[in-house]
């Protein structure tokens, strides 16, 4: 559900409001009721960035999602799943089930890492076929084989670099997970309380 910045033309104020928005606005400034929908001149209605994608756009790339939910509902602490993405989306993971491919299941995800390496499906393949036995089901274990080592192996493989789990956390997921929780938190509070007054150069961030 996008989050968006209403500018009132005839007076200084600005509503947050998730589209769609069937009802209209009451400014609390001069009383005039803004009609909301997605037809309003760029100056009136401005989109704020969100950072989750939905699958089809995170090819080649590695992506995260809750293990469970989505994160409209995550909260700090909760478990998290990351996985490798090819060039058709198609993302690729590693859980209790073994080594996975799923075209489908990862929408409203992050995105940590993009890849720009020429024949990067070829690569991906390589790894999977030389190191797949590495992440069976039988050998996974909840904190020590996850995941996220499925991924830091990938990086060494690739010649990307040599992280453990936590330095891999702090450099790219902690960032993206915050802006994640800001949005998701800002959309939520919207859906429940209804248009929210902001600044005008309010973005989100």
């Amino acid at each position: 559900m996008p989050l968006v910045r209403i500018s009132h033309p005839k007076c200084s104020a600005n509503f947050l409001v998730n589209l769609p928005h069937s009802a209209d606005i009451l400014c609390t400034e001069c009383g005039f009721r803004i009609p909301v929908n997605d037809k309003m001149a760029p100056q009136v209605l401005t989109y704020l960035p969100c950072p989750l994608v939905c699958q089809a756009r995170s090819v080649r790339a590695v992506v995260i999602k809750p293990t469970n939910g989505s994160f409209s509902s995550y909260k700090c602490g909760d478990d998290l799943h990351v996985g490798i993405s090819d060039s058709s989306s198609a993302v690729y993971s590693f859980s209790g089930r073994g080594l996975l491919r799923e075209t489908s299941g990862w929408d409203a995800i992050l995105i940590l890492y993009r890849f720009k390496m020429d024949s990067f499906d070829k690569l991906l393949a390589m790894y999977i076929n030389s190191r797949g036995d590495r992440f069976t089901k039988n050998v996974y274990r909840e904190s020590s084989l996850n995941c996220f080592d499925f991924i830091v192996q990938f990086f060494s493989f690739a010649k990307l670099g040599q992280f453990s789990k936590e330095e891999f956390t702090n450099r790219y997921v902690v960032r993206a997970l915050q802006s994640a929780l800001r949005y998701s938190t800002l959309a939520e509070r919207v859906k429940t309380s209804g248009p929210i007054a902001c600044a005008r150069d309010f973005s989100g961030t």
